[in-house]
């Protein structure tokens, strides 16, 4: 802003573009500044028709409803978006964890399950029972529970 005001204390003959569109965009509603604009209207045609432009825009409620009723669904459209990414991320979340449990129960009771199988053949080979019973009331065969009785 300080470098704004430098620029206001030049000739507008002096100003180039780029320091012309600043003071223009920034001073142009305030009407202290109305020769200085008008003086820079003159010097550059581009910011006349800009002038032109919003003077009309402004004037015309009907091209100023129909932008705000663009910016409102422009609006809504990136909130509505932001809203179905948030429920697929959770969704995606909630369904990871659901399959998560679900193996992990799965590992837990195939792990429990040989934990439990190894301490019962443990206990029927302590008793002096043979392989071919411990195979037998396992319902494994002998291979399998000798795997379980050596260990």
């Amino acid at each position: 802003m300080d470098k704004l005001h430098k620029v206001l204390k030049k000739p507008v003959r002096e100003m180039t573009s780029l320091e012309m569109w600043p003071v223009f965009l920034r001073f142009a509603p305030d009407p202290k500044y109305r020769e200085l604009i008008n003086e820079i209207m003159k010097q550059k045609e581009a910011i006349a028709v800009a002038t032109e432009v919003l003077t009309t825009i402004s004037q015309d409620e009907h091209e100023r409803a129909r932008l705000r009723s663009r910016r409102m669904f422009e609006t809504d459209m990136v909130s509505n978006l932001l809203t179905a990414e948030e429920r697929g991320r959770i969704a995606g979340h909630a369904e990871g964890m659901k399959e998560g449990m679900k193996e992990g129960m799965k590992e837990g009771l195939v792990e429990g399950m040989e934990v439990a199988l190894t301490e019962v053949i443990r206990r029927m080979k302590a008793d002096g029972m043979s392989i071919e019973d411990v195979a037998r009331y396992t319902q494994l065969t002998v291979n399998e529970a000798m795997q379980y009785y050596e260990i």
